[in-house]
């Protein structure tokens, strides 16, 4: 039987078992870096920066100022805003078109991508003939604004990505710019900021509740940290008036189709995030242009698509939640087929896991969410590729190009740094466990040997777990457990406790999945739950003479009408229980 290596976390000699569960959430924050744990839960709109302090924001403003002012004594004038290809992305660029059409009479066209692509894409913009061009949420080819600027077409980047002003011939706004002191936010964010600015420049009254809601999406999405106080107010604002937003509402209904009551973080980062993200995969170009217009206008009514509609009339908002859900429903399948082509052809003899798509058999723009499947099976790194070349620079080799997901274990904290160092590697780019990765086709049996090498010194599987609370399944405290579980405290950045029960009896256990390959256990107060593991299924179904200890998140499970404490688990240990050992659940 395997061993679980745990440490319990301690704060000035005091085990965090034998404190209050108020003082316990208030180091646990001081632990993930907030120094006032009281101000950070009591976020105010104080907490949010002043706009004026990010760089070059008058000269954005003055810019988009010009064009729109006194349109009703001039001929209109145009503006192209180029949508980003991920949820902070629409979201920034729906912000912006919201605003902008709000307090002016300007057109705006909106450049979709195709794929999956970033940045600007130059050649609609300049078929577009507008006045100015505005990139939210990305940059792109520096090369494109020097173009831009020759052919006196003027234009605004809102970022948040580093990289140095000096590259771009055009005007940045990035909150990673001095003197900003928030580095944090997201592309939506910054545009959030950039419409306070201009209000209060130009003394316009706005009513921000839907910005924000639309923000707080971009922010959560993407992954921002909420160890920052304004990110904190921005997103809690925000999550008070999604539900304001009709197709958000749709999104949010639970399996019963009841409208849920509080809206959390995590019902973004679970429901409307991956909703969203099905559709910029995998929808079409109308569905993806539908998507839009659903975020800026969800109540205009189009013929439904449904089978059987026969040219029934609905609110787009309506439509749209029914294609998200299909596109959801073909990502997931197209995911397991995906696993099905892969899986047969994995070495486990080494601590990375490739596949090199030669035969483009796999949906190239799912990389990221079959790479997670793998990496969540096998607890190794996982790399996609396929073949890539270099359009923009044809005397760059060819690469095969990709995704990338890790976990990070002892000697392997950023995988990037490591990566970046291998024979044959162009770029490991992005996160430190999720990036992109190009590694040239003629070197990659070299990079294959280094990786090998450096990574089967690993121990990936030896992980020890630093964990919050011990507390025994018999009886389960259940005001801890709601603490754990609170969903509008932990998210990026201010990562989830780890909590340790004792003495689970798995003579609850059921199966779940369609191959049966999931464990739940059932216990009076709490459910365990253990994805994706054939082997203590094949040992639970011999036999259940066993307890478990294990380590996990714990989660609210709100599949039945009455809600139900849940531990996901990370790792456990089976203790095989002695002939004469009995319990409650024996009766």
């Amino acid at each position: 039987m395997k061993e679980l290596k745990w440490k319990l976390r301690t704060f000035d000699d005091i085990d965090y078992n034998n404190i209050n569960p108020g003082l316990l959430l208030r180091e646990m924050l001081k632990y993930r870096g907030i120094e006032d744990p009281e101000s950070w839960l009591q976020v105010s709109k104080e907490n949010e920066n002043d706009p004026s302090l990010l760089k070059n924001i008058d000269e954005a403003t003055n810019l988009l100022q010009s064009v729109i002012v006194g349109l009703e004594n001039k001929p209109s004038k145009k503006i192209y805003i180029q949508v980003d290809a991920d949820t902070d992305g629409f979201t920034s660029s729906a912000i912006l078109y919201e605003f902008i059409s709000s307090i002016s009479n300007c057109e705006i066209e909106i450049g979709i991508h195709e794929g999956k692509e970033h940045g600007l894409d130059l050649k609609e913009a300049l078929a577009s003939n507008a006045n100015l061009i505005i990139v939210p949420d990305a940059s792109g080819n520096p090369e494109d604004y020097k173009i831009l600027k020759k052919k006196n077409i003027p234009s605004i980047i809102f970022d948040h990505h580093d990289y140095p002003e000096e590259d771009f011939d055009t005007i940045v706004v990035n909150c990673n710019y001095e003197p900003y002191p928030n580095k944090s936010l997201s592309g939506a964010g910054v545009v959030l900021k950039a419409c306070q600015y201009f209000c209060y420049k130009y003394d316009i009254d706005y009513n921000f509740d839907r910005l924000y809601a639309l923000a707080s999406i971009g922010m959560v999405a993407d992954v921002m940290s909420l160890q920052e106080l304004e990110n904190q107010y921005i997103i809690r604002y925000g999550l008070k008036h999604i539900k304001n937003h009709e197709f958000f509402n749709e999104l949010l209904k639970d399996r019963m189709g009841n409208p849920v009551e509080v809206v959390t973080i995590k019902d973004i980062g679970w429901s409307i995030g991956p909703n969203i993200n099905a559709v910029i995969r995998l929808g079409s170009m109308e569905e993806k242009q539908m998507l839009f217009n659903t975020l800026i206008c969800p109540n205009e009514n189009v013929n439904s698509q449904k089978r059987g509609a026969d040219g029934e009339v609905v609110p787009r908002y309506i439509e749209m939640c029914r294609i998200c859900k299909n596109l959801k429903a073909k990502q997931n399948r197209l995911v397991q087929s995906a696993l099905k082509i892969i899986e047969p052809e994995i070495n486990l003899k080494h601590n990375l896991i490739y596949y090199i798509d030669e035969a483009n058999e796999l949906p190239f723009e799912l990389s990221g969410l079959i790479a997670n499947r793998l990496l969540s099976s096998y607890k190794r790194p996982v790399l996609l590729l396929k073949h890539f070349h270099d359009y923009e620079d044809n005397t760059m080799p060819d690469c095969w190009a990709g995704s990338m997901r890790s976990i990070t274990a002892e000697g392997f904290e950023d995988p990037r740094s490591i990566f970046n160092e291998m024979t044959g590697v162009r770029e490991f780019a992005g996160h430190a466990e999720a990036c992109g990765a190009k590694i040239f086709k003629d070197s990659f049996d070299g990079f294959l040997a280094e990786a090998y090498e450096k990574l089967d010194k690993i121990d990936f599987d030896n992980q020890l777990y630093t964990v919050e609370a011990v507390i025994p399944c018999r009886p389960f405290d259940e005001t801890l457990g709601k603490l754990f579980a609170q969903e509008d405290i932990w998210g990026s950045g201010i990562e989830k406790p780890l909590m340790m029960i004792t003495g689970i009896d798995c003579i609850g256990a059921e199966y779940m999945g369609k191959e049966g390959q999931h464990v739940k256990i059932n216990t009076p107060k709490i459910d365990i739950v253990i994805f994706d593991d054939v082997d203590l299924v094949n040992k639970l179904k011999d036999s259940k003479n066993y307890t478990m200890n294990a380590i996990g998140t714990i989660s609210w499970n709100d599949w039945e009408d009455q809600p139900k404490l849940q531990m996901i688990v990370d790792g456990y240990e089976l203790i095989e229980k002695q002939d004469n050992e009995w319990n409650v659940y024996d009766f």
